[in-house]
């Protein structure tokens, strides 16, 4: 994405002036015997240390107390009093010390103003008082946090300052599409698929030593937007990269791009079909080195349960193409990545694992727990798989047990699967993400907004007890959330409104991390 920004530069020279003292002028008519003669040193000078600015005199304190209450619709309740913007700003400048706490932090003690056990600001040492935010709570707890890539030129700047809040300078970035096989090859002819396997050899040669077979129709476009400049600087200026979809059970429709594809694994072999796999995994990897997280696979329980229940050939294309399960693609994938990128962390992403109140999620789960996983510990001998992501994609309808959840991740932890991630949103609308199947409204809720906050600084809360520290969401802000282009306007699954203010959810967040603070 190509984003037109104007940035001004304002160089300011500091001219430093040395002063020398002046001599000492001795008469000649007096004679001065020879003696060791020992210099006063010079007075040092002293720079005044500057007092710690009080949060009375804080210039930014209204911006940040207007944020907090209108989170939570323009007043709250404060020691059992209810304030708005205005009343809590001069409650807060008549009596700051009521609501300030120190915590020693990295040995460090920072001043905190908290209400309502939630932090507003923050002063280290004899600083200015600044925002306690998502992102610099999150520091403390040595947390990275992650985000799915969806921006454009239409709220940039509202996205930037968001970014900046809530995850940082140096997030994890997660291309969803971008590098999908359809994307990527979705201009390849039958010539072109059937000119890999005529060349294999060289093809090979060319893997062994780092490099992207040339000569092919790749489209890398969608993948290198994916890390222009102004992605960039949006989120941060120094972001980290996950790519997904190296291996997916189906191939994503768009239009006839990815015809060829399929016109071509009906007319060969197994073997033939496990080297092209071997290729779109493979160039890939190499084409982008900067990525040093790969989803290994994508939902892919998740689809081959459609394949076995409902007989959808199309939800396991590499399996049928190759004649290997689930387990054995992954595997190989893994390998392939850390072959080419050993640095490169490996993950199994899935979209249901801990999504323990949803009954479609039923099918899913068995099969991840009950086949799939073990199968992928029996094989990970080399451990190069690192670990599972579990997008979790959440309901306020469908309380979560917890307990479960902490069990699972117990699980995947003791067999050598870090936690490395996740995509989180919740959805506080009527309608959850996936409609189908008998899902209703367990519970009645009387505020959904709050009822979400709950649920995001319950899940925070969780990750943070069982040493899990990337932190991840499907998108932060209801603007750009995915939701919107499904039919789900009203999901407002994030944790900042469409107008990209901060919701409760946000607030949630910021407390439980402010709990968490060693």
């Amino acid at each position: 994405m190509k984003i037109q920004t104007i940035v001004s530069s304002l160089l300011v020279s500091i001219i430093l002036v040395s002063c020398m003292p002046a001599g000492i002028v001795v008469p000649t008519e007096t004679t001065i015997p020879a003696s060791t003669i020992t210099p006063i040193p010079p007075t040092p000078t002293i720079t005044p240390t500057s007092a710690p600015e009080n949060i009375a005199d804080s210039k930014d304190l209204p911006i940040w107390v207007d944020e907090f209450v209108h989170a939570y619709g323009g007043k709250v309740t404060v020691n059992g009093i209810e304030m708005d913007a205005s009343q809590l700003t001069d409650e807060i400048r008549k009596n700051g010390e009521k609501y300030t706490e120190r915590k020693q932090v990295n040995g460090n003690e920072i001043l905190f103003l908290v209400i309502n056990g939630i932090p507003l600001a923050m002063r280290e040492g004899n600083s200015q008082w600044q925002e306690a935010t998502m992102a610099k709570l999150g520091e403390f707890n040595g947390v990275e946090f992650e985000s799915s890539l969806r921006l454009d030129g239409r709220k940039y700047q509202e996205f930037s300052r968001i970014s900046e809040r809530a995850l940082g300078s140096n997030p994890i970035i997660v291309l969803t599409t971008n590098l999908d096989v359809t994307e990527v090859f979705g201009d390849f002819t039958v010539s072109d698929w059937q000119s890999i396997l005529n060349n294999w050899d060289d093809i090979q040669k060319d893997f062994s030593s780092g490099i992207v077979p040339a000569g092919y129709p790749y489209y890398w476009k969608s993948g290198q937007e994916g890390m222009d400049a102004d992605v960039i600087r949006a989120f941060g200026g120094s972001p980290q990269y996950r790519s997904q979809q190296l291996y997916e059970g189906g191939l994503r429709d768009d239009g006839d791009r990815i015809q060829a594809l399929k016109v071509f694994q009906s007319q060969k072999s197994q073997e033939e079909m496990l080297k092209i796999f071997e290729f779109v995994v493979r160039s890939r990897v190499l084409q982008f080195p900067q990525i040093e997280r790969w989803d290994v696979s994508d939902e892919i329980s998740a689809a081959y349960v459609q394949y076995i229940y409902n007989q959808v050939n199309e939800k396991n294309f590499w399996g049928l193409a190759t004649g290997l399960k689930p387990s054995e693609l992954t595997i190989k994938v893994a390998e392939w990545v850390k072959q080419d990128n050993p640095e490169a962390k490996t993950y199994i992403t899935e979209s249901n694992i801990f999504d323990m109140a949803n009954p479609v999620a039923a099918d899913e789960l068995d099969y991840f727990y009950n086949v799939y996983i073990p199968e992928i510990i029996k094989g990970n001998t080399n451990h190069q798989i690192d670990g599972v992501i579990g997008e979790n994609n959440w309901w306020i309808y469908e309380p979560q047990d917890w307990s479960q959840i902490a069990a699972k991740i117990d699980y995947l932890n003791d067999n050598g699967l870090k936690i490395g991630g996740s995509e989180t949103m919740i959805v506080s609308g009527d309608t959850p993400i996936n409609d189908c199947c008998g899902r209703r409204k367990l519970i009645e809720i009387q505020d959904p907004k709050q009822a979400q906050a709950e649920m995001f600084s319950q899940w925070v809360d969780l990750y943070l007890d069982k040493g899990i520290r990337t932190i991840g969401f499907g998108n932060i802000d209801d603007f750009y959330a995915w939701t919107q282009d499904v039919g789900l306007p009203d999901a407002n699954p994030t944790i900042f409104d469409i107008d990209f203010r901060a919701k409760p959810a946000y607030y949630s967040i910021v407390k439980t991390l402010y709990e968490h603070i060693p």
